[in-house]
Protein backbone atom coordinates (compact mmCIF):
# COMPACT_ATOMS: atom_id res chain seq x y z
CA UNK A 1 0.00 0.00 0.00
CA UNK A 2 1.61 3.64 -0.92
CA UNK A 3 2.45 5.91 1.85
CA UNK A 4 -0.90 7.86 2.29
CA UNK A 5 -0.25 12.22 3.06
CA UNK A 6 0.11 13.03 6.16
CA UNK A 7 -2.19 15.76 6.87
CA UNK A 8 -1.87 18.92 9.97
CA UNK A 9 -5.18 20.76 9.82
CA UNK A 10 -5.31 23.86 11.70
CA UNK A 11 -8.65 25.01 12.50
CA UNK A 12 -10.57 21.74 12.51
CA UNK A 13 -13.86 23.21 13.84
CA UNK A 14 -14.71 25.60 11.22
CA UNK A 15 -16.03 25.58 7.93
CA UNK A 16 -13.17 25.21 5.74
CA UNK A 17 -12.14 22.74 8.26
CA UNK A 18 -14.96 20.82 7.96
CA UNK A 19 -14.69 20.56 4.68
CA UNK A 20 -10.99 19.45 4.40
CA UNK A 21 -12.28 16.57 6.62
CA UNK A 22 -14.80 15.48 4.31
CA UNK A 23 -12.40 15.65 1.76
CA UNK A 24 -10.18 13.35 3.63
CA UNK A 25 -13.21 10.73 4.71
CA UNK A 26 -13.28 10.81 0.83
CA UNK A 27 -10.07 9.57 0.39
CA UNK A 28 -8.91 7.79 3.31
CA UNK A 29 -6.51 5.61 1.25
CA UNK A 30 -4.34 9.01 0.46
CA UNK A 31 -4.61 11.04 3.20
CA UNK A 32 -3.75 10.68 7.16
CA UNK A 33 -5.22 13.18 9.53
CA UNK A 34 -1.64 13.28 11.51
CA UNK A 35 -2.41 16.18 13.98
CA UNK A 36 -5.40 19.21 14.48
CA UNK A 37 -6.58 21.88 15.58
CA UNK A 38 -9.63 23.77 17.29
CA UNK A 39 -10.35 26.53 19.49
CA UNK A 40 -12.32 25.36 22.83
CA UNK A 41 -14.72 22.65 20.90
CA UNK A 42 -14.09 19.79 22.58
CA UNK A 43 -16.99 18.06 21.23
CA UNK A 44 -15.27 18.62 18.01
CA UNK A 45 -12.45 17.13 18.83
CA UNK A 46 -13.91 13.69 20.46
CA UNK A 47 -15.84 13.28 16.92
CA UNK A 48 -13.01 13.92 14.99
CA UNK A 49 -10.62 11.44 16.80
CA UNK A 50 -13.29 8.98 17.03
CA UNK A 51 -13.62 8.72 13.31
CA UNK A 52 -9.67 9.69 12.24
CA UNK A 53 -7.27 8.63 14.89
CA UNK A 54 -5.10 11.52 15.08
CA UNK A 55 -2.02 11.62 16.72
CA UNK A 56 -1.33 15.60 17.69
CA UNK A 57 -3.42 17.83 18.79
CA UNK A 58 -3.42 21.91 19.78
CA UNK A 59 -6.37 23.23 21.53
CA UNK A 60 -6.05 27.12 21.49
CA UNK A 61 -8.86 28.78 24.06
CA UNK A 62 -9.08 26.96 26.99
CA UNK A 63 -6.24 26.06 29.95
CA UNK A 64 -4.33 23.10 29.92
CA UNK A 65 -6.05 21.10 32.55
CA UNK A 66 -8.98 21.15 30.02
CA UNK A 67 -7.19 19.09 27.49
CA UNK A 68 -9.06 15.64 27.17
CA UNK A 69 -6.82 13.00 28.44
CA UNK A 70 -8.93 10.40 28.58
CA UNK A 71 -8.14 10.56 24.15
CA UNK A 72 -4.64 9.53 23.19
CA UNK A 73 -3.47 12.60 21.81
CA UNK A 74 -0.25 14.08 22.55
CA UNK A 75 -0.86 17.87 23.36
CA UNK A 76 1.51 20.11 21.09
CA UNK A 77 1.27 23.93 20.82
CA UNK A 78 -0.15 25.23 17.79
CA UNK A 79 3.68 26.96 15.92
CA UNK A 80 5.15 22.86 17.16
CA UNK A 81 2.08 21.47 15.36
CA UNK A 82 2.39 23.55 12.52
CA UNK A 83 6.00 22.68 12.03
CA UNK A 84 5.72 19.11 12.93
CA UNK A 85 8.73 16.61 11.45
CA UNK A 86 5.91 13.92 10.39
CA UNK A 87 3.81 15.98 8.54
CA UNK A 88 3.45 16.05 5.10
CA UNK A 89 0.99 18.72 4.30
CA UNK A 90 -0.06 21.67 6.29
CA UNK A 91 -3.57 23.32 6.21
CA UNK A 92 -4.20 26.60 7.59
CA UNK A 93 -7.90 27.37 7.91
CA UNK A 94 -7.81 29.52 11.18
CA UNK A 95 -9.70 32.54 11.39
CA UNK A 96 -7.73 36.57 11.23
CA UNK A 97 -4.70 36.98 12.73
CA UNK A 98 -4.38 33.54 14.69
CA UNK A 99 -2.87 32.14 11.10
CA UNK A 100 0.14 33.94 10.80
CA UNK A 101 2.75 32.72 13.88
CA UNK A 102 1.75 29.16 12.35
CA UNK A 103 2.54 29.98 8.86
CA UNK A 104 5.45 31.44 9.74
CA UNK A 105 6.34 28.39 11.90
CA UNK A 106 4.77 26.22 8.93
CA UNK A 107 6.91 28.19 6.20
CA UNK A 108 9.84 27.53 8.69
CA UNK A 109 10.11 23.89 8.39
CA UNK A 110 9.79 23.58 4.45
CA UNK A 111 6.46 22.26 4.35
CA UNK A 112 3.64 22.25 1.71
CA UNK A 113 1.02 24.70 3.37
CA UNK A 114 -2.70 24.83 2.08
CA UNK A 115 -3.39 28.45 3.40
CA UNK A 116 -7.38 29.63 4.14
CA UNK A 117 -6.79 32.80 5.57
CA UNK A 118 -6.36 35.78 3.91
CA UNK A 119 -5.87 38.11 7.27
CA UNK A 120 -1.91 36.71 7.63
CA UNK A 121 -0.90 37.94 4.27
CA UNK A 122 -3.06 41.42 4.00
CA UNK A 123 -1.74 42.21 7.18
CA UNK A 124 2.05 40.75 6.64
CA UNK A 125 2.14 39.62 3.17
CA UNK A 126 6.22 41.40 3.16
CA UNK A 127 7.22 38.93 5.85
CA UNK A 128 5.58 36.11 4.46
CA UNK A 129 7.29 36.67 1.02
CA UNK A 130 10.58 37.04 2.86
CA UNK A 131 9.94 33.83 4.62
CA UNK A 132 8.80 32.14 1.37
CA UNK A 133 12.71 32.93 0.12
CA UNK A 134 14.27 31.55 2.14
CA UNK A 135 12.47 27.84 2.45
CA UNK A 136 11.39 24.87 0.46
CA UNK A 137 8.06 25.07 1.79
CA UNK A 138 4.87 24.98 -0.88
CA UNK A 139 2.15 27.74 -0.44
CA UNK A 140 -1.07 27.14 -2.51
CA UNK A 141 -4.14 29.61 -1.57
CA UNK A 142 -7.12 27.83 -1.12
CA UNK A 143 -9.71 31.02 -1.36
CA UNK A 144 -11.84 29.92 -4.56
CA UNK A 145 -10.62 33.03 -6.12
CA UNK A 146 -6.86 32.87 -5.39
CA UNK A 147 -6.97 28.99 -6.33
CA UNK A 148 -8.83 29.94 -9.63
CA UNK A 149 -6.34 32.77 -10.58
CA UNK A 150 -3.50 30.19 -9.18
CA UNK A 151 -4.99 27.63 -11.85
CA UNK A 152 -5.12 29.78 -14.64
CA UNK A 153 -1.74 30.67 -14.61
CA UNK A 154 -0.16 27.52 -13.15
CA UNK A 155 0.12 26.88 -16.35
CA UNK A 156 2.16 29.35 -17.78
CA UNK A 157 6.00 28.65 -18.83
CA UNK A 158 8.59 29.67 -15.94
CA UNK A 159 5.69 29.86 -13.60
CA UNK A 160 7.66 29.61 -10.47
CA UNK A 161 4.71 29.35 -7.90
CA UNK A 162 2.71 32.61 -5.43
CA UNK A 163 4.99 36.02 -4.32
CA UNK A 164 6.34 35.55 -7.83
CA UNK A 165 5.03 37.49 -10.85
CA UNK A 166 3.93 35.04 -14.04
CA UNK A 167 6.31 36.78 -16.93
CA UNK A 168 3.13 37.37 -19.54
CA UNK A 169 0.58 38.10 -16.76
CA UNK A 170 -1.17 41.27 -17.36
CA UNK A 171 -3.74 41.80 -14.73
CA UNK A 172 -6.42 40.00 -13.07
CA UNK A 173 -10.17 40.07 -11.99
CA UNK A 174 -11.50 39.03 -8.64
CA UNK A 175 -15.38 37.65 -8.90
CA UNK A 176 -17.74 38.64 -6.05
CA UNK A 177 -21.17 37.47 -5.81
CA UNK A 178 -22.34 40.78 -4.13
CA UNK A 179 -23.77 39.40 -0.87
CA UNK A 180 -26.67 39.66 0.18
CA UNK A 181 -27.50 43.55 0.03
CA UNK A 182 -26.86 43.90 -3.88
CA UNK A 183 -29.71 45.35 -4.91
CA UNK A 184 -30.62 47.36 -1.48
CA UNK A 185 -30.12 50.88 -1.40
CA UNK A 186 -27.59 52.29 0.88
CA UNK A 187 -29.91 53.97 2.73
CA UNK A 188 -32.11 50.15 3.47
CA UNK A 189 -28.35 48.47 3.81
CA UNK A 190 -27.40 51.02 6.73
CA UNK A 191 -30.29 49.60 8.89
CA UNK A 192 -29.57 45.83 8.00
CA UNK A 193 -29.63 43.50 11.02
CA UNK A 194 -26.86 41.21 11.66
CA UNK A 195 -29.19 37.76 10.56
CA UNK A 196 -29.84 39.44 7.37
CA UNK A 197 -25.87 39.74 6.73
CA UNK A 198 -25.35 36.69 7.13
CA UNK A 199 -27.85 35.53 4.66
CA UNK A 200 -25.06 34.89 1.81
CA UNK A 201 -26.75 33.89 -0.97
CA UNK A 202 -23.88 31.15 -2.37
CA UNK A 203 -21.68 30.72 0.38
CA UNK A 204 -22.33 28.91 3.60
CA UNK A 205 -19.03 30.94 5.99
CA UNK A 206 -18.21 31.87 9.23
CA UNK A 207 -19.99 34.96 10.48
CA UNK A 208 -17.30 37.61 10.24
CA UNK A 209 -16.28 36.50 6.34
CA UNK A 210 -20.31 36.43 5.68
CA UNK A 211 -20.41 40.13 7.14
CA UNK A 212 -17.64 41.34 4.68
CA UNK A 213 -19.31 39.25 1.79
CA UNK A 214 -22.36 41.67 2.48
CA UNK A 215 -20.03 44.84 2.56
CA UNK A 216 -17.09 43.75 0.17
CA UNK A 217 -14.65 44.76 2.62
CA UNK A 218 -13.44 40.76 1.81
CA UNK A 219 -13.10 41.67 -1.69
CA UNK A 220 -11.03 44.57 -1.10
CA UNK A 221 -8.91 42.62 1.29
CA UNK A 222 -8.61 39.78 -1.77
CA UNK A 223 -7.50 42.70 -4.04
CA UNK A 224 -4.15 43.48 -1.69
CA UNK A 225 -3.52 39.54 -1.13
CA UNK A 226 -3.82 39.21 -5.09
CA UNK A 227 -1.09 41.87 -5.11
CA UNK A 228 1.57 40.36 -2.90
CA UNK A 229 0.76 36.40 -4.55
CA UNK A 230 0.94 37.59 -8.01
CA UNK A 231 3.35 40.40 -7.83
CA UNK A 232 0.63 42.49 -8.83
CA UNK A 233 0.34 46.25 -8.33
CA UNK A 234 -3.08 48.32 -7.43
CA UNK A 235 -4.50 48.85 -10.96
CA UNK A 236 -3.40 45.60 -12.14
CA UNK A 237 -6.47 43.78 -10.33
CA UNK A 238 -10.12 44.32 -10.10
CA UNK A 239 -13.48 43.39 -8.88
CA UNK A 240 -15.95 42.17 -11.25
CA UNK A 241 -19.37 41.15 -9.38
CA UNK A 242 -21.18 37.55 -10.57
CA UNK A 243 -24.02 36.71 -8.86
CA UNK A 244 -24.02 33.17 -9.97
CA UNK A 245 -19.92 32.59 -8.26
CA UNK A 246 -19.49 30.18 -10.87
CA UNK A 247 -16.30 32.13 -12.10
CA UNK A 248 -14.14 32.36 -9.84
CA UNK A 249 -11.82 35.12 -11.32
CA UNK A 250 -10.00 35.90 -14.69
CA UNK A 251 -6.85 36.21 -15.82
CA UNK A 252 -5.55 38.62 -18.74
CA UNK A 253 -1.95 37.91 -20.32
CA UNK A 254 -0.07 40.18 -22.49
CA UNK A 255 -1.08 39.20 -25.95
CA UNK A 256 -4.50 39.67 -24.52
CA UNK A 257 -6.04 36.50 -23.88
CA UNK A 258 -8.06 35.99 -20.89
CA UNK A 259 -8.52 32.08 -18.68
CA UNK A 260 -10.99 31.72 -16.16
CA UNK A 261 -11.43 29.40 -13.82
CA UNK A 262 -15.38 27.86 -13.60
CA UNK A 263 -16.69 25.43 -11.16
CA UNK A 264 -19.89 24.90 -8.39
CA UNK A 265 -19.58 27.46 -5.66
CA UNK A 266 -18.22 24.64 -3.17
CA UNK A 267 -15.14 24.73 -1.01
CA UNK A 268 -14.73 20.94 -2.09
CA UNK A 269 -13.18 21.86 -5.23
CA UNK A 270 -9.83 24.51 -4.84
CA UNK A 271 -9.14 22.13 -1.85
CA UNK A 272 -9.01 19.21 -3.74
CA UNK A 273 -7.24 20.86 -6.06
CA UNK A 274 -4.60 22.09 -3.19
CA UNK A 275 -4.57 18.73 -1.60
CA UNK A 276 -4.15 16.53 -5.01
CA UNK A 277 -1.65 19.78 -6.49
CA UNK A 278 -0.22 19.43 -9.44
CA UNK A 279 -2.42 16.27 -10.16
CA UNK A 280 -6.15 16.09 -10.71
CA UNK A 281 -8.05 13.71 -9.12
CA UNK A 282 -12.32 13.30 -8.66
CA UNK A 283 -13.49 14.43 -5.75
CA UNK A 284 -16.66 13.59 -5.56
CA UNK A 285 -18.42 16.48 -6.22
CA UNK A 286 -20.99 16.22 -9.39
CA UNK A 287 -18.68 18.70 -12.69
CA UNK A 288 -20.77 21.90 -13.68
CA UNK A 289 -23.16 21.08 -16.21
CA UNK A 290 -22.66 23.95 -18.64
CA UNK A 291 -25.58 23.45 -20.85
CA UNK A 292 -28.00 24.12 -18.00
CA UNK A 293 -26.17 27.01 -16.48
CA UNK A 294 -27.37 29.34 -18.96
CA UNK A 295 -25.95 33.27 -19.11
CA UNK A 296 -22.70 34.14 -17.25
CA UNK A 297 -23.24 37.75 -16.74
CA UNK A 298 -20.73 40.03 -14.91
CA UNK A 299 -20.37 43.95 -14.23
CA UNK A 300 -18.52 46.39 -11.90
CA UNK A 301 -19.14 46.71 -7.95
CA UNK A 302 -20.81 50.15 -7.16
CA UNK A 303 -18.19 51.57 -4.74
CA UNK A 304 -20.31 54.24 -3.46
CA UNK A 305 -22.73 51.89 -2.17
CA UNK A 306 -20.38 49.62 -1.00
CA UNK A 307 -17.63 51.72 0.47
CA UNK A 308 -15.62 49.67 2.23
CA UNK A 309 -14.40 48.22 -1.26
CA UNK A 310 -12.65 51.69 -1.86
CA UNK A 311 -11.52 52.07 1.84
CA UNK A 312 -9.63 48.85 1.34
CA UNK A 313 -8.41 49.55 -2.45
CA UNK A 314 -7.13 52.77 -0.44
CA UNK A 315 -5.03 50.73 1.67
CA UNK A 316 -3.41 48.75 -0.87
CA UNK A 317 -2.30 52.36 -2.69
CA UNK A 318 -0.74 53.45 0.62
CA UNK A 319 0.58 50.47 1.49
CA UNK A 320 2.87 49.96 4.52
CA UNK A 321 0.78 48.85 7.57
CA UNK A 322 -2.74 50.49 6.05
CA UNK A 323 -3.65 46.97 4.72
CA UNK A 324 -2.94 45.78 8.46
CA UNK A 325 -4.78 48.33 9.35
CA UNK A 326 -7.85 47.96 7.52
CA UNK A 327 -8.16 44.22 8.82
CA UNK A 328 -7.85 45.16 12.42
CA UNK A 329 -10.68 47.66 11.66
CA UNK A 330 -12.66 45.91 9.59
CA UNK A 331 -12.62 42.88 12.27
CA UNK A 332 -13.32 45.31 14.93
CA UNK A 333 -16.09 46.55 13.36
CA UNK A 334 -17.93 43.42 12.12
CA UNK A 335 -17.35 42.17 15.82
CA UNK A 336 -19.60 45.38 17.05
CA UNK A 337 -21.97 44.90 14.28
CA UNK A 338 -22.39 41.55 15.04
CA UNK A 339 -22.78 42.39 18.61
CA UNK A 340 -25.27 45.24 18.21
CA UNK A 341 -23.34 48.13 19.45
CA UNK A 342 -22.89 49.66 15.70
CA UNK A 343 -24.84 49.51 12.33
CA UNK A 344 -23.92 47.94 9.13
CA UNK A 345 -24.01 51.63 7.81
CA UNK A 346 -21.56 52.23 10.41
CA UNK A 347 -18.77 49.67 9.08
CA UNK A 348 -17.10 51.49 6.53
CA UNK A 349 -17.54 54.81 8.80
CA UNK A 350 -15.90 53.45 11.48
CA UNK A 351 -13.29 51.62 9.39
CA UNK A 352 -12.51 55.11 7.33
CA UNK A 353 -12.15 56.95 10.85
CA UNK A 354 -9.49 54.17 12.39
CA UNK A 355 -7.51 54.51 9.36
CA UNK A 356 -7.64 58.75 9.09
CA UNK A 357 -6.22 58.69 12.69
CA UNK A 358 -3.48 55.67 12.29
CA UNK A 359 -1.00 56.89 9.82
CA UNK A 360 0.69 54.21 7.89
CA UNK A 361 4.30 53.26 9.14
CA UNK A 362 6.72 50.55 8.10
CA UNK A 363 5.74 47.01 9.40
CA UNK A 364 9.63 45.24 9.25
CA UNK A 365 8.91 42.29 11.78
CA UNK A 366 6.51 40.44 13.20
CA UNK A 367 6.95 41.65 17.05
CA UNK A 368 6.18 45.20 14.86
CA UNK A 369 2.61 43.74 13.11
CA UNK A 370 1.86 42.52 16.23
CA UNK A 371 2.21 45.53 18.01
CA UNK A 372 0.28 47.41 15.17
CA UNK A 373 -2.64 45.18 15.43
CA UNK A 374 -2.91 45.48 19.26
CA UNK A 375 -2.58 49.56 18.98
CA UNK A 376 -4.91 49.73 15.77
CA UNK A 377 -7.71 47.56 17.81
CA UNK A 378 -7.35 49.92 21.11
CA UNK A 379 -8.08 52.53 18.51
CA UNK A 380 -10.76 50.96 16.61
CA UNK A 381 -12.66 49.49 20.34
CA UNK A 382 -12.34 53.42 21.27
CA UNK A 383 -14.03 54.56 18.50
CA UNK A 384 -17.06 51.65 18.31
CA UNK A 385 -17.66 53.16 22.28
CA UNK A 386 -18.25 56.32 20.61
CA UNK A 387 -20.35 55.20 17.56
CA UNK A 388 -22.30 53.27 19.67
CA UNK A 389 -22.97 56.38 22.42
CA UNK A 390 -24.07 58.44 19.41
CA UNK A 391 -26.39 55.69 18.17
CA UNK A 392 -28.10 55.54 21.86
CA UNK A 393 -28.41 59.37 21.99
CA UNK A 394 -29.79 59.28 18.33
CA UNK A 395 -32.50 56.20 18.94
CA UNK A 396 -33.31 58.17 22.44
CA UNK A 397 -34.40 61.59 20.28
Amino acid sequence: MAVRCRVVLLGASGSVGKTVLELLRREREMFFLLGLSVHQNLSAVERIVAEFSPHFLSLTGLPEEKFPKHLSLRPLPICELAALDEADCVVIALPGPAALRPLLAAIGAGKRIILANKEAIVSAGSLVREALRGSHALLLPADSEHCGIFQCVAGEIGFLGVFHRPEKLRRVWLTASGGPFLDWTRERMGQATPEEALGHPNWSMGARISVDSATLANKGMEEIEAGWLYGLRPGEIDVLVHRRSLVHGFAEFSDGSLLAQVSPASMIFPLSFCLHYPFRRPNGEPPLNLSTVGDLSFCPPDRERFPCLAIAEEAFRQGRSAPCDFEVADRVAVEAFLDKKITFGDIPRLIGEVLARCAPVELLSLEAVESRQEEVQRCARRLVKNFSELGQRSRAN
